[in-house]
């Protein structure tokens, strides 16, 4: 009983860290007007602007603590149809001596498509939403990091546009290197900047793991959720397929629609719903840190 009655005092804690927050706003704000500026002419995969954007996204990871993943550093690149790339893959270890080798693997892409018919598609919503959300996720994990028992893999998806490259690469890896059974859960953040437009976060998969309606209520606060046991239209793909369609890993795809300019010029930083994508943010870390926490979980 002290067990279970501590458990939700540390999940209480976590909602009360996520309460609304200027700075954390702010912070959302700065990194989404950085990634969906013109200066990064939409962050194509392969090309210096993409670079540009994953320093940009590095360099906070280490501002935060985030540890490196694999031995080789942070940056994991991989090549494919002339294009050079690179992943970025971070962890927040657990601390149960058992548990820290089970894996909660929370990613967005920072690519987009770069030019369309001569006009950069600066690609605000698709996906420096994702991207802008994730680091502050990683934020408030590492800020609570003594609550976790499973650790947290923090990833960044290079090549999602050309076919979601980045994250096969990430997959296949861990299978390879035998860590795939371990991960229970990979939740993939991507277009999450419209929330008040599309009146609801949808969240595809909760019926990939044990009791995930119930899990992603528990924790919704004041968003208005829209939740599907799986995620099947081909419109939505994302991040998730690899992990799930070849090795059978729960799977999330968090997500505020299609009603945003998708693959368009004006999918700019001004459109975004910043207190929405906040929101979204402080939810996002709720789950994760749940999921990390709760030794029964998966």
């Amino acid at each position: 009983m002290k067990k279970t009655i501590f458990f939700i005092a540390g999940i209480m804690a976590i909602t009360l860290v996520c309460a609304q927050n200027p700075d954390r706003k702010a912070r959302v704000e700065k990194h989404l007007y950085y990634l969906a500026s013109d200066s990064l002419h939409g962050r194509e995969a392969g090309s210096e602007d993409g670079i540009k954007a994953r320093a940009y996204i590095l360099d906070q990871w280490k501002e935060i603590g985030i540890e490196p993943f694999f031995n080789e550093g942070f940056e994991i690149p991989f090549t494919r149809d002339g294009y050079s790339m690179a992943n970025l893959v971070g962890i927040i270890p657990g601390s149960d001596p058992v548990l820290k080798d089970e894996y909660i693997v929370l990613g967005a892409h920072f690519d987009h498509i770069g030019y369309k018919n001569g006009e950069i598609c600066n690609g605000a919503d698709d996906n420096a939403s994702g991207s802008s959300a994730l680091i502050e996720i990683a934020r408030m994990i590492k800020e609570n990091q003594s609550q976790l028992k499973r650790s947290v893999i923090i990833a960044a998806f290079d090549g999602e546009e050309k076919g979601l490259w980045g994250s096969e690469v990430l997959a296949s890896r861990m299978f390879g290197d035998g860590l795939i059974s371990n991960v229970k859960c990979m939740m993939s953040i991507d277009m999450v900047g419209w929330y008040a437009k599309n009146g609801k976060l949808e969240l595809l998969g909760a019926g990939t793991f044990k009791d995930g309606k119930k899990l992603l209520e528990d924790n919704a606060g004041n968003l208005k959720l829209d939740i599907s046991d799986f995620e099947t239209a081909v419109m939505t793909a994302t991040d998730t397929r690899s992990f799930a369609k070849n090795y059978k890993v729960p799977t999330l795809h968090v997500f505020t629609g299609l009603k945003s300019p998708y693959h368009k010029p004006a999918d700019d930083a001004d459109l975004i719903d910043y207190d929405g994508l906040e929101e979204i943010t402080c939810f996002i870390s709720r789950v994760a840190t749940q999921m990390a926490s709760d030794p029964d979980f998966g």
